[in-house]
């Protein structure tokens, strides 16, 4: 998950990575102490309530964290990672949008 020096995009910023190992150690912990479908339960929770605040882009990192230890292999990890590509399918209509009507 490392970037090249200078080339690092917004997402890759160092309390994102601090964050996204916070996550991954948590889950790594939960998954270790739980059975699998608890681990799998808890994540799924996390979603649900990253949804409901619109913190998409935590959305985004739970996945990414529950993709890397198996854990997205249930309905809410696809429907969430989906409504995460309709979002950003809308946000790229909308800036092109804004893009075109500014003079």
């Amino acid at each position: 998950m490392q970037q090249p020096q200078g080339s690092e995009p917004a997402l890759y910023t160092s309390d994102r990575m601090t964050r996204l190992r916070s996550l991954h150690e948590l889950m790594k912990q939960a998954r270790k102490t739980l059975d699998f479908d608890s681990a799998g339960l808890l994540l799924t929770i996390a979603v649900r309530r990253k949804i409901k605040r619109r913190e998409f882009r935590v959305v985004h990192e739970l996945l990414e964290v529950g993709c890397a230890l198996g854990l997205t292999n249930g309905p809410v990890s696809s429907q969430a990672a989906e409504m995460l590509e309709r979002l950003a399918t809308f946000a790229n209509i909308t800036c092109s949008q804004r893009s075109e009507a500014v003079p």
